[in-house]
């Protein structure tokens, strides 16, 4: 089976939640962000493509 290079295909699209109370919460954001941008932090594939 031969390795494919990622980002090639379609995103997959994930429902969001946004009725339950807890999508709204503060908190819970910022920890979900700080995760994210850890871990992108460490990457860094796409600091090519983006002016921030």
């Amino acid at each position: 089976m031969a390795v494919k290079e990622g980002n090639l295909e379609a995103p997959t699209r994930h429902p969001l939640d946004w009725k339950r109370p807890g999508f709204y919460d503060e908190a819970s954001l910022f920890h979900e962000l700080e995760r994210v941008y850890d871990h992108c932090h460490g990457c860094r594939r796409c600091v090519s493509l983006c002016n921030a």
